[in-house]
């Protein structure tokens, strides 16, 4: 029987060789360090890898105090409300597919479009809306 460290290898060989291994190499590569250098990875290297390893990734952003409770329990449920910060929006639902940024007197104001049709709207670091 293959342990899940030799399985997570030869997956990652395999992505390597298809050129697909700059998606997935860091959440995969999270399998095989250790909780102190987990903890060492930033916020959105740590984000990247949560879907496949949700309780070391809690922990760690946990640890780092980046976010709080109310962020960290929509970022763990893929979910997003008014006020989270620009960040916790990313760590919750990735890098957008598309960015665009309005220059105005008070302020830019960021529209990070997730396709298929939904939008989210940041003013000042914090999500001010979004439409789906």
């Amino acid at each position: 029987m293959r342990s899940l460290a030799s399985y997570f290898a030869s997956l990652f060989l395999a992505l390597s060789l298809m050129g697909c291994a700059r998606l997935v190499g860091l959440p995969l590569k999270i399998a095989f360090l250790t909780d102190a250098e987990v903890s060492e990875l930033s916020v959105l290297d740590l984000c990247g890898g949560r879907e496949i390893f949700p309780k070391t990734v809690e922990k760690a952003l946990r640890e780092k105090g980046v976010f709080s409770k109310l962020e960290m329990e929509m970022i763990m449920k893929s979910k997003i409300h008014l006020g989270m910060s620009e960040e916790a929006l990313v760590c919750s639902w990735g890098l957008p597919d598309d960015l665009n940024v309005s220059v105005r007197e008070r302020g830019d104001q960021r529209e990070y479009v997730y396709h298929p049709d939904r939008y989210v709207y940041v003013e000042g670091g914090k999500v001010v809306g979004w439409k789906q």
